[in-house]
């Protein structure tokens, strides 16, 4: 199917931009989707989790901060620690926003998808743009700073946390999935997994985006922060990544001439905020859990940073999930949730498990469901062994039939992952069988493309 292409008389004929249509509906998938909605986003179970309207003052930002934290059900009730997920909102809102994903949250762990968990809600906003980015600035102040010192160690202080790397996430849609990619790049000693929807987590391409900010200013500059959604938001990036508080009145180093042309020189201050693109990364980055999706139809132009993004995460060597879907910027949030949700808490559940299952090889388990899990680039499945065996793991289909054997041989006592990568599998429930000597064990999992 061709893709339209819609000029930029701004800029002459030197841009083009392409949108992706609307693919035409493959009816199985469509089933499956259906299927997985009413698993994800079904009826609401019996149990309730409840919100609290939290703050605490910030040292990094010199002022008190609000913050609202979700506690699951039963969390009053018992001494039980849990994880921790940070929901970092998007552009606009604030840490009220996004009230269905606390109705995800309870239908998830009451219907046993998810483990109880803690979310934390932050308000992200600074500066005279409102939208921080995440990012320390001297006009806005030290966001990251306060969302990766203060905001961690007060709710791990005043919560019953599991207060380690492994058993902490963070997330975030469009603002907050930027925020969310960088930050979980950044401190990888504090965030075990990672998770964005519908964020512009790459810089590139920007063409889209210049001829916006071009059509809603006539043309050329002046360029007036309030003159539509692209060019505000192309001034808060500046506010967080270029300030210049020698620059009034908007007292930032804008990133396009009159003309509309890129002033290198910002775009490379720009381009340094975004981890995945600077070299080195830190310590630990390569053992993470990155997932991410974006709508093919998103109206803001990040579904082709999106595949920019992915293309820069393989040649760093780095594993993640990618899913792009049918929709816009905010549209399937409803639906998008509760995957990157169920994403991050199989993570978070198995790295403390497999670490469990070290302390005491004496039978044979399968350590914990595989992780990511849903997925659609690859899932990795833990099983130990208390005494050498000959190990066969094959998967099949939902009918029962044979797709692939994933081992056949003697291993030795001791602990394995395994890693399936689906070859041209189409999305659907699978199931993994585990034959160890005597043991036989079969775990379903979700392959989502």
């Amino acid at each position: 199917m061709p893709w339209h292409e819609i000029g930029c008389p701004e800029k002459g004929i030197g841009y083009v931009l392409q949108i992706a249509p609307f693919p035409e509906v493959d009816m199985k998938l469509l089933k499956f989707a259906c299927l997985l909605g009413l698993l994800l986003c079904g009826i609401r179970g019996y149990g309730q989790g409840r919100v609290v309207d939290d703050s605490l003052y910030s040292d990094a930002l010199g002022e008190i901060r609000l913050v609202d934290v979700y506690l699951p059900e039963g969390y009053d009730d018992d001494s039980a620690r849990h994880p921790v997920i940070c929901f970092l909102h998007g552009s606009g809102n604030d840490q009220n926003s996004y009230e269905f994903l606390i109705d995800i949250l309870d239908s998830l762990i009451s219907n046993e998808i998810i483990h109880p968990v803690i979310v934390v809600k932050p308000d992200g906003n600074a500066g005279p743009f409102e939208s921080s980015f995440y990012t320390n600035s001297e006009l806005n102040g030290a966001v990251e700073d306060y969302v990766t010192q203060d905001l961690v160690n007060y709710i791990d202080t005043a919560y019953r946390t599991l207060a380690v790397h492994d058993k902490r996430a963070i997330m975030g849609h469009s603002m907050g999935g930027i925020g969310a990619m960088k930050l979980g790049l950044k401190h990888p000693d504090l965030y075990r997994a990672w998770a964005s929807h519908c964020g512009r987590v790459s810089l590139d391409p920007d063409s889209f985006w210049v001829c916006q900010i071009l059509t809603e200013n006539g043309g050329s500059e002046p360029y007036d922060p309030n003159a539509g959604f692209f060019t505000r938001g192309a001034f808060a990036m500046a506010a967080a990544y270029s300030p210049n508080l020698q620059n009034p009145p908007h007292f930032v180093d804008f990133i396009l001439y009159n003309d509309g042309n890129r002033v290198d020189s910002i775009r490379a201050k720009w381009l340094s905020h975004y981890p995945a693109c600077n070299p080195p990364l830190p310590p630990g980055v390569a053992t993470q859990a990155i997932y991410f999706d974006c709508g093919l139809q998103d109206e803001a132009g990040n579904y082709p940073a999106n595949l920019a993004f992915a293309e820069t995460l393989d040649a760093r060597g780095l594993a993640y999930e990618f899913q792009s879907f049918v929709g816009g910027h905010v549209d399937r949030l409803p639906e998008r949730f509760p995957i990157s949700v169920a994403f991050l808490d199989s993570v978070l559940q198995a790295s403390s498990d497999f670490k469990n299952e070290k302390r005491n090889i004496s039978e044979f388990s399968l350590c914990c469901q595989n992780y990511p899990s849903p997925f659609n680039v690859s899932t990795i499945i833990q099983y130990t062994l208390p005494k050498a065996s000959n190990v066969r793991i094959t998967i099949c289909d939902i009918l029962g039939r044979h797709v692939e054997t994933l081992t056949n041989g003697q291993q030795n006592a001791g602990l394995y992952s395994i890693v399936w990568r689906p070859n041209g599998n189409a999305s659907g429930v699978y199931f993994y069988h585990i034959h160890a000597g005597d043991h036989s064990v079969a775990k379903r999992c979700i392959l989502l493309k």
